[in-house]
């Protein structure tokens, strides 16, 4: 682990304080690249936690872009204070010296990615994101942070640059929704679509809690509403369509990645691999081991 990586870091281990450092590297000759990501990791709640970005040569054209899972925090940037809180995104601009801390009494836990280079000057730009210190709240954010946690994870650092095209789609994605956040109007979720609701679930079903009384919280409708629409549409009911896009999914994640059944119960939060299990033989006809070796066979 390079010592440079952590200058911006005062008064703690970021070893301990983090579940996971996928990436560690901070080579200064790569920062006008198309893409470098430089650290990504997910923050333990902890009271005594900062961070103090320092006026640094190298520091100074990074972005950071974090997401919180729980908890709540602050971070102080020139003459302003933010508030962050479960649900909210920032994106800690370049050229910005801010400190972050968590609030004490409940501290926050958040997923994070370091990253530079000219493809994000490029969406700055193009997004005209020119505010030091962004925070949007959109709970579907997380997903695309933790998209680019599995991209990084799926090569060794030295073959890292393997995951950037994947890398730069969600980015791309990302400050789409970003985008369409900071400007939908307060009554856009009312009165959805049978595709909105679709594409939501679709777009953020490894959120933890996506499930029935979620979908009708965010789209503002009773259950008898959302029980209507998706027996209209589907013939199933909202608990059950929830399960068939989740094995939607699952078959993608079984068949183009190296994930294991074990771990794709785990991404698609089920409470055991067994009733995972179940779930997908009942929507795809066959186990989810079979499919993986089926759809092994079929590509070789």
């Amino acid at each position: 682990m390079q010592e440079t990586a952590f200058k911006g870091i005062r008064g703690q281990n970021i070893n301990s304080l983090c579940d996971t450092i996928i990436y560690s590297s901070y080579d200064v000759s790569k920062l006008n690249t198309v893409i470098f990501p430089t650290m990504a990791g997910i923050t333990n709640p902890d009271p005594a936690y900062f961070i103090r970005r320092l006026e640094d040569q190298n520091f100074k054209y990074l972005y950071v872009l974090e997401y919180v899972i729980s908890g709540k925090g602050y971070i102080e940037s020139g003459n302003r204070k933010y508030t962050v809180q479960a649900g909210d995104f920032y994106l800690l601009n370049r050229y910005t010296t801010p400190y972050y801390y968590p609030d004490p009494e409940d501290p926050f836990s958040k997923i994070w990615l370091n990253i530079s280079g000219r493809f994000l000057n490029a969406l700055i730009y193009t997004y005209q994101i020119t505010e030091p210190v962004l925070v949007v709240h959109d709970e579907s954010l997380e997903v695309y942070l933790r998209r680019i946690h599995e991209e990084l994870l799926r090569y060794p650092i030295r073959e890292a640059e393997r995951a950037y095209d994947a890398i730069m789609n969600l980015l791309l994605d990302l400050f789409r929704q970003i985008d369409h956040v900071r400007n939908k109007p307060p009554m856009a979720r009312r009165n959805p679509t049978f595709r909105q609701i679709t594409d939501y679930i679709s777009n953020n079903i490894i959120l933890e809690k996506m499930d029935v009384d979620y979908v009708s919280s965010y789209f503002y409708m009773s259950y008898s509403t959302l029980y209507r629409i998706c027996m209209k549409n589907v013939g199933l009911s909202p608990k059950h369509y929830i399960l068939k896009l989740k094995t939607d999914y699952a078959k993608t994640l079984l068949s183009t990645t190296n994930c294991s059944v074990a771990k794709a119960s785990e991404v698609l939060n089920f409470s055991s691999p067994l009733y995972f299990g179940k779930v997908f033989k009942k929507y795809a006809g066959v186990s989810p081991a079979n499919w993986k070796k089926q759809e092994k066979q079929r590509a070789e």
